[in-house]
This record gives structure tokens, sequence and C-alpha cells, in this order.
């Protein structure tokens, strides 16, 4: 995805953001905490990844949410990375559905493995490159239950050489 594209994408999802949700009183449920399993697509290798993901509320308006995740191996590489993100959630007028832009740091781990072979044998041989990053996106989550959460969550990673942008969903559990 252009660089552009996804900027206008994201500031017309901001001003969406903005223009048509609320904060509701209601809704708010003081040091919420949420765990669960995430699983989605990444574009820089063009692979599944599946994580784990952990939310922390803040108040009202801030929420933080570090993930763990493993982009499988495709095209000889595969891809570990952390990240730590802040949300700013909006709850819709009379829905279960909350809107948010994200923000936050990553540090990713990307491995290339390359086979050389040889007569009698072969060698497995891989590259590893480790850099820190920026994740700029939005998602969208919505209360099933009481304790249950779902979402969607779209995200760009901006790091040296290996920028990614990332389309996952994921189910959470709220205590």
């Amino acid at each position: 995805m252009p660089l552009r594209l996804f900027t206008r994408i994201l500031t017309l999802t901001i001003v969406t953001l903005f223009t048509m949700s609320e904060v509701k009183a209601q809704d708010y449920i003081p040091k919420e905490k949420t765990i669960g399993i995430e699983a989605g697509y990444n574009s820089r290798n063009r692979s599944a990844l599946a994580g784990i993901a952990f939310s922390y509320r803040f108040n009202r308006y801030f929420r933080l949410a570090p993930n763990v995740q493993y982009v499988f191996n495709n095209n000889k590489t595969d891809g570990f990375s952390i990240n730590l993100d802040g949300h700013i959630p909006f709850s819709l007028k009379n829905s279960p559905v909350e809107l948010y832009p994200l923000a936050g740091v990553n540090y990713s781990m990307w491995n290339k493995k390359d086979t050389k072979s040889h007569r009698d044998f072969s060698d497995d041989v891989s590259s590893r490159e480790t850099n820190f990053g920026i994740n700029l996106g939005g998602g969208v989550g919505m209360r099933c239950s009481g304790h249950l959460r779902l979402f969607v969550e779209g995200r760009y990673t901006f790091v040296r050489h290996f920028s990614s942008a990332m389309v996952m969903a994921g189910i959470q559990y709220r205590f």
C-alpha cells in the first residue's frame, strides 16, 4: 500500500471518528483489562500472522495495548514483532461498537533464510535484522458480552528496510 494512500485513509478515519462518535460514560469501565489472541495478514512477506494481545484502559480516553506477533514463513522470510500501542477509543452512539486510532512503537526481528547446496551436503543459512519502528493505524472493536470483545485492526509499521501493512482480527476476554 503506497504511503500517500495510507495517510489519506488514516486521516479520513480520524476525521470520521471525531464527527460521528461520542464518549459515553456508561460504556467506560475503570481500569479495564483484556487479554486475547489475534490473527491476520502481513504485507511484507505476504503471509499470515498470529499473536497475543493485552490491553489496559487507564481512563475514559486512553488504552495501552501491547502485543506480540509472529509472521509465518513465506518467500524464505519470517518475522517476530513486539508492539506497544496507544488507543484512543470512541464509542458510537447507542451501539456496542467502538472505533479507535492507534499509534505506538515497534521492535521487529526479520529472518531471511537462504539455502546453499553443495555436492554432499546443504547448509541452512539465515540472516537476521532487528530494528525499531513506529506504528500508525486504527481499529474497530465490539463488545459481544460483559466479558467478550471482538476487534479488527489495520496498522502500518514504519521500520527501516522492513515497513509493512498489517490487517488483524481477534478476540479478547475482558476482566
